[in-house]
């Protein structure tokens, strides 16, 4: 067998690594997504059909049209857009108004197209009395009361989605995980929607791991939140976030030794690069350390003692969870040649077993199989 590094391993898996979705990515109502084809740079004044012509559903078409845009044009590592693609974005938002100033589509679109530094909370509100789909705005208000530091009404609505059943049980067991992947008092970065809300929803509603900090790249986005977020835990950095957001959160790792900052397997692949040589794998979560650690043993244990497996188990169809679960690959990758070179042959060939099935799951199959020939 081929010499054993977690550093080789994370270098040749990083392709792997499932980044967790945009925060404000998710498309409502996918019967509205089939009403017409992709926007083009005129506005669109005319629908056809009887279905159409309705204003809710003319509404909740530019409201899925606006969020698959900024999704593919927002930097899948930074969170941010461009001046041009902010004009674009501001193109839907007006045809919006034109077309449907009186939709819960217009009033949402509105809260999200806001300037992060002086967004309210009007148009949300606007949007959850108008929308029919009350669950999928739970999330915004979530991250808007993190936003003012509004802990009571974050509380209720971590409650409101937890009781709704929306998040797949596998998303909620992945989060579990990258909790457990974290020591007491630590600090975790983390880049989307699909690692942030449930780990809010296990924090607020199930008290679970409270005494980790959540910092989300879009979040930290806002100016006098993110300061306050820093100052609360003792972070000090001279640098603008806005004007490189990859070196700053660099930056926050090596400038702050003593703190212990992990990053979600979920984050930036730029981010995770640019530290690779000081990351070292805890289960779903990488530690920065600025000096060498011994991480197997914390792996092993999280694996063995704290994680949760049972939807790892089982055939899935969601494709949230699917995408997620890829990035269990990588600590299973790493537990199965410990087993192997403590001779636990048994275990070792049961983890390889199930990364075979997480990766045809994730569409990742080929290149799986074709990493562990080259390491036989």
């Amino acid at each position: 067998m081929k010499n054993f590094s977690l550093h080789s391993i994370l270098i040749v898996l990083l392709f792997l690594v499932a980044i967790s979705g945009n925060s404000q990515s998710k498309v409502k109502n996918k019967n509205a997504e089939s009403l017409a084809p992709k926007l083009n740079d005129a506005k669109i004044s005319t629908l056809n059909s009887v279905e159409e012509r309705d204003e809710e559903n003319r509404g909740l078409y530019y409201e899925n049209q606006y969020v698959k845009e900024r999704s593919k044009r927002i930097d899948i590592n930074t969170k941010q857009l461009g001046e041009k693609d902010q004009r674009e974005l501001d193109k839907i938002v007006k045809t919006l108004e034109v077309e449907a100033p009186n939709s819960a589509g217009y009033y949402y679109v509105s809260y999200l197209n806001a300037n992060p530094n002086s967004v309210n909370i009007e148009n949300l509100d606007r949007a959850f009395e108008l929308t029919s789909d009350k669950t999928s705005l739970y999330d915004d208000y979530i991250g808007y009361y993190e936003l003012t530091q509004n802990a009571d009404k974050k509380k209720e609505f971590c409650e409101k989605l937890y009781k709704s059943n929306v998040i797949p049980s596998g998303v909620m067991e992945y989060n579990y995980n990258v909790l457990m992947s974290v020591e007491k008092g630590g600090i975790l970065f983390v880049n989307g929607a699909d690692d942030t809300y449930p780990i809010w929803v296990y924090q607020n509603t199930l008290n679970v791991r409270k005494d980790v900090t959540i910092l989300n790249t879009d979040l930290l986005g806002v100016d006098s939140y993110r300061a306050k977020k820093l100052r609360d835990i003792g972070v000090g950095i001279n640098l603008d976030y806005n004007a490189d957001r990859l070196k700053f959160i660099i930056s926050v790792a090596k400038e702050n030794p003593d703190k212990p900052i992990y990053f979600a397997l979920t984050f930036s692949k730029s981010v995770l690069n640019g530290l690779k040589d000081n990351l070292y794998l805890t289960g779903l979560a990488l530690k920065y350390s600025p000096n060498k650690m011994d991480n197997l043993p914390i792996l092993k244990k999280n694996w063995e003692e704290k994680f949760k497996t049972k939807t790892l188990e089982k055939s899935q169809e969601n494709g949230t969870v699917k995408n997620l679960n890829r990035n269990y690959i990588l600590p299973m990758f790493q537990l199965s040649e410990l087993y192997k070179m403590e001779g636990d042959e048994s275990e070792s060939k049961k983890l390889k077993k199930t990364i075979l099935k997480l990766a045809k799951e994730g569409g990742k199959e080929s290149k799986v199989i074709k990493y562990m020939q080259e390491r036989e």
